[in-house]
């Protein structure tokens, strides 16, 4: 039995919400398992990352150990991915949540998505990522105890979202040291109240509330200097209509949210001068999660 699992991109954070926002978009991984043969196969991928430390397969293996099934003694995965790699996109918790399905559908089926999200943060660590790409369209979740929570909160249809992508890498851990251990109060305050009005703003598509709500003093203000010319692209987007721009993930990618007619094309040409290469994509917002595309 073949099962092809479809995993759209994810960016968590969005600003305030850091480590417990994340939102689905229309890029897609799409990983094939089968059973059967010898041994464990890998095509569409790296030779770097075909063996058993894939995170699809690590997944896949995870996921028969809590259903009580056998590992098979052959395993062919294929990827194909438009997810970039090391971006801030979600392309691990991709990869997490594929094997996951995977082995769940072609093993009976008997966990449900709560269930999946479970196993996929004990993997993950955390569930920022990993909730939307399940469950699609913006998704708030934590942890309490040993068990994960999350809800999904409406996104207003008329709202654009561009991201920018940059040929340079940012390593999660590396963005993750420059944050301090300590938050002063003002800080956590700052970003606690913008989180609702954002919530609020990204339901009924209002500037005002965007723009406000967009805002963080958690992590970006640490982070940025991993990006370069990160100030001058979020006071262009700005300039040219965005209600906010933020870091997607711990980056390299960057979001923003709103702007009118042209703005890609504009964006993309201010930021063709830039050291960096950048790539401005234009993306709507994948409502569904993580689908079985074919078996």
């Amino acid at each position: 039995m073949k099962v092809t699992v479809r995993v759209p991109a994810t960016s968590a954070n969005l600003g305030p919400g850091f480590d417990a926002l994340g939102i689905a978009w229309n890029i897609y991984c799409r990983t094939s398992f089968e059973e059967g043969g010898e041994g464990l196969r890998f095509t569409g991928c790296d030779t770097y990352y075909s063996n058993e430390y894939n995170l699809a397969y690590i997944a896949y293996k995870k996921t028969l150990d809590v259903l009580g099934a056998p590992l098979p003694t052959g395993l062919a995965i294929d990827i194909d991915s438009s997810i970039p790699m090391s971006r801030g996109l979600g392309s691990s918790a991709s990869l997490t949540v594929a094997g996951i399905m995977a082995a769940n559908r072609i093993h009976g089926g008997s966990l449900t998505r709560d269930d999946m999200l479970q196993i996929a943060c004990k993997l993950e660590g955390h569930p920022d990522n990993v909730a939307p790409a399940l469950f699609g369209a913006l998704c708030a979740s934590t942890k309490d105890g040993d068990r994960v929570y999350r809800t999904n909160f409406d996104i207003s249809s008329y709202l654009q979202f561009l991201l920018y992508i940059p040929d340079f890498e940012v390593s999660t851990a590396k963005a993750r040291a420059l944050m301090p251990t300590h938050l002063p109060t003002d800080d956590a305050v700052y970003s606690l109240g913008r989180l609702p009005l954002l919530l609020k703003g990204f339901e009924n598509g209002s500037p005002d509330l965007l723009r406000v709500g967009l805002s963080d003093m958690i992590h970006q203000p640490y982070r940025k200097q991993l990006i370069h010319d990160f100030d001058f692209i979020h006071d262009k987007a700005i300039e040219l209509g965005a209600d906010g721009l933020v870091i997607s993930g711990s980056g390299s990618t960057l979001l923003s949210v709103g702007g009118g007619p042209g703005m890609k094309e504009r964006m993309q040409s201010a930021l063709s001068g830039l050291i960096a290469k950048w790539e401005v994509v234009s993306v709507r917002v994948d409502r569904s999660g993580a689908v079985i595309e074919e078996g």
